[in-house]
C-alpha cells in the first residue's frame, strides 16, 4: 500500500519490520523501487530475494529497460532463463521491445525462435513487438511474413506494419496492405 501510494520510506519501514523475506512482500517492495526509479535498491533487493519467480524477473527487466539499462536487463533475462523460470507474455513483450533499442537482426531471429518455442499460440503483444523489431532492423520482408502468420492482429499490429513499410520507402506495399 505504501509503495503503491509513492511512500517508499513508509514501505521500507514496514518491509524492514518483517522477520523473514517472503516472495510477495519482496515483489511489492521491488515494484515500489522500480516505480520510483530507485534501481540501485531494486537491484539490491532482487539479488537478495530468497525466491525469484516470473513476477520478480519481469519487474526487474521492465525497470531496467525503462531506464535505458538494456544490456543489464538482457543479463537479468538470461539469468531468468538459466534459472528455469518460464517468461510470460509481459516478460517476452518487454524483452522483444528492448531488443528494438539494441538492434541486430540475429537477436531478433533468436528471440523469434524463443517465442515460437515458449509461446506457440503467438501472443499479439509479443508478435507485434517482433514485427516492430524486424522493421527496425530493416528486415521488412521477415516482418511481413510474421505479420501474415499471426493468428490475431490488432490496430497496433497493423500500424506497426504500415509504419515499417513507410519508413523503408515501400509506400506501394503499405497501400496494398
Amino acid at each position: 500500500m505504501y509503495s503503491k501510494c509513492g511512500s517508499i520510506s513508509g514501505a521500507e519501514t514496514l518491509f524492514g519490520s518483517c522477520s523473514e523475506l517472503d516472495p510477495v512482500s519482496c515483489n511489492i517492495m521491488l515494484a515500489g523501487y522500480v516505480k520510483s526509479g530507485d534501481l540501485d535498491n531494486a537491484r539490491h533487493l532482487f539479488d537478495k530475494m530468497p525466491h525469484r519467480g516470473c513476477v520478480s524477473y519481469t519487474t526487474m527487466i521492465m525497470g531496467l529497460s525503462r531506464n535505458g539499462s538494456w544490456r543489464e536487463a538482457v543479463e537479468v533475462f538470461r539469468n531468468m532463463m538459466n534459472a528455469g523460470v518460464v517468461p510470460n507474455e509481459l516478460t517476452m513483450g518487454t524483452v522483444v521491445s528492448m531488443f528494438s533499442q539494441l538492434g541486430g537482426i540475429w537477436n531478433c531471429r533468436m528471440l523469434h525462435g524463443l517465442v515460437v518455442k515458449l509461446q506457440p499460440d503467438g501472443m499479439v503483444l509479443v508478435s507485434t513487438n517482433l514485427v516492430k523489431v524486424y522493421c527496425a532492423c530493416k528486415s521488412v520482408g521477415e516482418a511481413r511474413r510474421l505479420f501474415d502468420e499471426m493468428p490475431e492482429r490488432n490496430v497496433v499490429t497493423w500500424n506497426v506494419m504500415l509504419n515499417g513499410y513507410c519508413k523503408a520507402g515501400l509506400v506501394r506495399l503499405a497501400r496494398g496492405l
